[in-house]
């Protein structure tokens, strides 16, 4: 076996000094790969799964809810004839702290759901022009008519309902 030559350990890792060109290391190539790898995939995680707001304040096409007057279980929310037939009334749980909202039907009945997307906890508002509840973080949107269940969107599930009654021309928490 006369034409394999053998070199010393020394002599092959310096092979590339001699010629001049620095040489990286296999695990320094490894380690940057895999740093640059996580980091582009972690920013876009982030950027994907942001729940868009900017500065604290929802980025939005159009209105938001807004939490309105905080109501306790048994109070009014409004006076029926105070919610005009495709409208709703943003207002507070008194308990949780939570924005929710009363809908008002096209059809008059009174609906009230969690004004907090499933999704990931952007606010809804109801547009009147579609008679559907609309987080503008993502686009879910949810129908108030059939139980508020998702009709479009990444929401995972419809709008927790909450209980309402109407006696004496007011709606109340119940």
């Amino acid at each position: 076996m006369a034409f394999l030559r053998t070199y010393p350990v020394q002599d092959i890792n310096s092979l590339g000094k001699e010629m001049g060109d620095e040489r990286v290391s296999r695990e320094l190539f490894i380690r940057t790969a895999v740093a640059l790898g996580l980091g582009v995939a972690g920013g876009s995680v982030l950027a994907g799964c942001s729940n868009g707001t900017t500065a604290g304040r929802p980025v939005t096409g159009g209105s938001e809810a807004t939490s309105g007057p905080r109501v306790a279980p048994r109070e009014a929310i409004a006076a029926a004839s105070s919610v005009e037939t495709n409208s709703a009334v943003s207002y507070t749980n008194a308990e949780t702290g939570q924005a929710e909202v009363l809908v008002r039907l096209a059809d008059g009945r009174f609906v009230a759901y969690s004004a907090v997307c499933t999704h990931q906890g952007c606010p809804v508002a109801y547009k009147p022009d579609t008679r559907k509840l609309v987080c503008p973080c993502h686009g879910g949107t949810f129908d108030p008519a059939k139980g508020a269940e998702v009709v479009a969107g990444p929401p995972p599930r419809p709008l927790p309902a909450v209980e309402i009654e109407e006696r004496n021309r007011k709606v109340f928490r119940s």
